[in-house]
């Protein structure tokens, strides 16, 4: 085992070069329509690649460059209606979504920069700033009648500082403190027309110690106490919930158990690092001898798998390797624990990914 050094990255990817022949290259479905088509160039993926539905329908439009993925690209809906697509303008790429009726769902500056959402109506929805994929700033929210309706403040991915709600007549109807996505201090809470109906504390995200309720003069109607979240005057008739605040982010990334509240980046690479320790770690490495290869021989492979809408492990695959590192790396691949599924304008989706490996005897 210690003459066996097991070195690999980790990449989100949607699509994944392969070593293949010069040409062209096509995918078909078991009904014989088209799936994937390409073009390889010394072994590397390059020019225009498209995928299709299982009708014949264009799914993507692609290209590679010497092997490398573009940022341009563009994504269709079964119906044909575009839904996504990258593309330049004066050197900077935005990145567009659409609705299925064809209105613009979303419009940002990829990773950097100011990003816009609609609704369908075409009226305003949110309004926010990103930095290295991170929310970074002030996102707001606002009612479909143009009225604003929530302000969180956000740094370097996590709700961070003020938050507020408003009522649509304008009137603050919530503010509290958020630190590192938990809310944390004193939050009040208004009526509509404007008096000082709640104000209590939070600890760790929970309702904490004394929490009064007031009349409309001022005066204290009750007082609830609470002990991290758990209420200890129960003979009390008011009830009281903890504020939801609406999580800002697009889209959220798989998370692996323990990793959660490390913004974007931050639960991407400690999903990385979990599945290194688990490869480094449980990898049987004694099918290598039979490969006859010299000691210090390096060679690579690929490993494709998803984390599907429930957080489960599927569709895993592996190129490259010999049988028997084939079978090997599926089994540690399987050991993964159930994840924290990914998550796009809060709901929950399928993502892909690929496993570079890098093996040296």
């Amino acid at each position: 085992m210690r003459n066996f050094i097991l070195f690999f990255i980790f990449l989100f990817s949607v699509n994944l070069s392969v070593a293949q022949k010069n040409g062209p290259y096509q995918e078909n479905y078991d009904n014989g329509n088209i799936k994937v088509s390409g073009h390889y160039e010394n072994g590397k993926r390059t020019g225009e690649w498209k995928n299709y539905f299982d009708n014949g329908q264009l799914s993507q439009v692609y290209s590679y460059t010497d092997g490398k993925v573009n940022k341009e690209r563009k994504s269709f809906f079964k119906n044909g209606v575009l839904k996504f697509e990258i593309k330049r303008v004066n050197n900077v790429f935005i990145s567009t979504h659409y609705y299925n009726s064809g209105n613009v769902l979303s419009v940002q500056l990829l990773e950097n920069g100011p990003y816009k959402e609609f609704y369908e109506s075409g009226k305003l929805k949110i309004k926010a700033n990103y930095r290295d994929r991170e929310l970074f700033g002030i996102w707001t929210s606002y009612f479909e009648t143009g009225e604003k309706d929530w302000e969180v403040e956000y740094f370097n991915g996590y709700k961070q500082g003020f938050y507020k709600q408003y009522y649509k007549n304008g009137q603050l109807k919530t503010e509290g403190v958020h630190s590192k996505n938990k809310k944390d201090g004193t939050e009040k809470r208004f009526s509509e027309s404007g008096y000082l109906e709640w104000e209590g504390a939070y600890l760790n995200d929970v309702l904490h110690k004394k929490w009064r309720n007031f009349d409309k003069e001022g005066s204290v109607l009750q007082t609830l106490i609470f002990n991290n979240g758990k209420l200890k005057n129960s003979g009390n008739h008011l009830s009281l919930a903890a504020t939801l605040v609406p999580n800002g982010p697009i889209e959220s990334p798989p998370i692996y158990p323990g990793c959660e509240n490390l913004g974007f980046n931050g639960s991407r690479k400690c999903l990385s690092d979990n599945i290194s320790a688990l490869m480094t770690t449980f990898f049987d490495v004694t099918s290598t001898k039979k490969l006859g290869l010299p000691k210090g021989a390096m060679f690579e492979a690929s490993v494709i798998f998803k984390v599907n809408k429930k957080g489960e492990i599927v569709d895993v695959r592996v190129r490259g390797l010999t049988n028997e590192l084939e079978i090997e790396a599926i089994r540690v691949l399987k050991m993964l624990p159930k994840l924290e599924p990914g998550f796009q304008r809060g709901r929950p989706v399928t993502v892909p990914y690929s496993l570079p490996l890098r093996f040296k005897i």
